[in-house]
């Protein structure tokens, strides 16, 4: 006889892989049928196609300007409070469990504990974070708002039936100051998560073609500038003062500089636009194809990857400060022109930071550094981790207790990640055995620069992280949840 169990996530299902293998392990255990509750934005993986599972999806509340949050937000949980009430009472099935996903923690744990509290449902929470520290982000710890969601938070997960926790360093957190013994469920990458074999990167650079141009390796006359200025400078000065004339040199100026930035557009457009159609339909940045072989080109780009969900969770500034440092380390002429390739750093994911970061890149130039924001489908993204030379995280973590998922999935990938620096990021991440950890963006190119010297030759430090990472990988999400979770479900 089967039992049933319902998942609620006040975020995008889609955006959700750690709810999403509870659901797919609670199904394939055969003996619970899931509802997940949740947006449904973002289309879910595969994992979620059975017939045990039945997804519900939440009407999200209207758009509204960031800057009025406080005045709408207690509207917002109304309606998202009596929505969810709605759904749990009328549109799942009777469920001997609830899962809940904390943070968002408001309405989601009050909706739940009143929810339980007359049905006799056992509440599971699953902390992945504190819901007060994402919040404190925004508003800062000292905001009387923030500390009403700490008490409320501290408040709902009074009675629930067990805890799971992501580090140790959170269990250790909840069982000290907020009384709570939670189980540690370390989050691992599911078996879809692997090195990508040669065909498939192919078949997938092919795909991403568009989303890789060609570099534009053109390069600015910086002495023919200097003089162009100085010529400028003299004609200044030999013009009349009078304020009439000034201001229209001054426009006259803009106008020049404007269409000289316009011709140089252009120039760079035809430039990378002849480099990309010289590439041959079975060749890629990345990879090449001759008659029945497909091989790794020995001149190729390095391919940095960070998952991320564009928020300020991310620090973003510092990827494009390093990016700016590193264009600088090894475009400078005291370098060996073949010391270096080029570099790429992708950012895949969606998110509210990302059109605005999109537009900082925008006004940035570079030489042998490019940058890709890019939305995969749910399939490529291991495809495409998996064909990755290193991982990036930028996760700075808001209370100093949560662990970057994107990590745990890059190491399901053998990929070697730097990561930057908190408080328990060495549960996950140890320095110099299976990546890096960096303070800053100055340390971040230091290490760029250090393992990726002569490459393609591999660096003998990156080939013994990967080897730790192959041993490692032997354990996988279902081994664990097994082991750790099932005993709480198990009948």
């Amino acid at each position: 006889m089967s039992k049933n169990c319902c998942l609620l996530v006040l975020g995008d299902i889609g955006l959700s892989p750690r709810m999403q293998y509870h659901a797919h392990s609670l199904a394939t255990s055969e003996k619970y049928n899931v509802d997940f509750v949740g947006y449904t934005t973002t289309r879910s993986h595969s994992l979620l196609k059975s017939d045990r599972i039945k997804i519900h999806g939440i009407k999200s509340f209207p758009n509204l300007p960031r800057k009025l949050f406080l005045l709408y937000a207690p509207l917002k949980v109304l309606f998202l409070f009596l929505q969810l009430l709605y759904i749990l009472i009328f549109k799942i099935s009777k469920s001997d469990f609830l899962l809940i996903q904390n943070p968002p923690t408001i309405p989601t744990m009050l909706v739940a504990e009143f929810f339980c509290l007359f049905t006799k449902t056992k509440l599971v929470i699953d902390w992945h974070n504190f819901g007060w520290s994402v919040l404190a982000l925004h508003l800062g710890k000292k905001h009387f708002v923030v500390k009403i969601s700490r008490w409320l938070e501290w408040l709902g997960s009074r009675k629930a039936h067990a805890h799971f926790c992501v580090s140790k360093a959170m269990k250790k957190e909840l069982k000290e100051n907020w009384g709570i013994e939670a189980t540690v469920l370390y989050d691992q990458p599911p078996i879809i998560f692997k090195e990508t074999p040669i065909e498939e990167r192919h078949e997938l650079f092919l795909k991403l073609k568009n989303e890789f141009k060609p570099l534009n390796k053109m390069k600015k006359n910086e002495n023919l500038q200097e003089e162009e200025k100085k010529k400028e400078k003299n004609e200044e000065n030999k013009k009349e003062k009078n304020e009439e004339n000034k201001e229209k040199e001054e426009e006259k100026k803009k106008e020049n500089e404007e269409n000289k930035e316009k011709e140089i557009e252009i120039e760079e457009e035809i430039e990378t636009e002849k480099e990309t159609k010289s590439l041959t339909e079975n060749e890629t940045l990345f990879t090449i194809k001759n008659e029945k072989t497909i091989t790794l080109k020995e001149k190729r780009p390095v391919l940095l990857i960070n998952s991320t969900s564009w928020t300020k969770d991310d620090n973003l500034d510092m990827l494009l400060e390093s990016a700016t440092k590193l264009d600088q380390a090894i475009s400078s002429p005291k370098i060996d022109e073949n010391g270096y390739p080029d570099f790429y750093f992708v950012m895949t994911g969606k998110g509210p930071e990302k059109e605005q970061f999109q537009e900082k890149v925008s006004k940035l130039t570079f030489q042998k550094v490019g940058i890709v924001t890019i939305w995969l489908e749910a399939e490529d993204y291991p495809r495409l981790l998996g064909s990755s030379d290193l991982g990036i995280c930028l996760h700075g973590s808001t209370s100093g207790f949560d662990l970057p998922m994107k990590v745990v999935d890059m190491f399901g990938c053998n990929l070697p990640t730097c990561a930057l620096h908190y408080n328990c990021i060495d549960e996950l991440v140890q320095d110099k055995v299976n990546g890096r950890i960096f303070s800053d963006a100055t340390e971040l190119v230091q290490q760029l620069t250090e393992i990726f010297k002569n490459f393609p030759k591999e660096n003998e430090q990156l080939l013994k992280w990967r080897e730790n990472l192959q041993e490692k990988s032997k354990h996988r999400w279902a081994e664990n949840w097994l082991q750790k979770a099932w005993p709480i479900f198990k009948f």
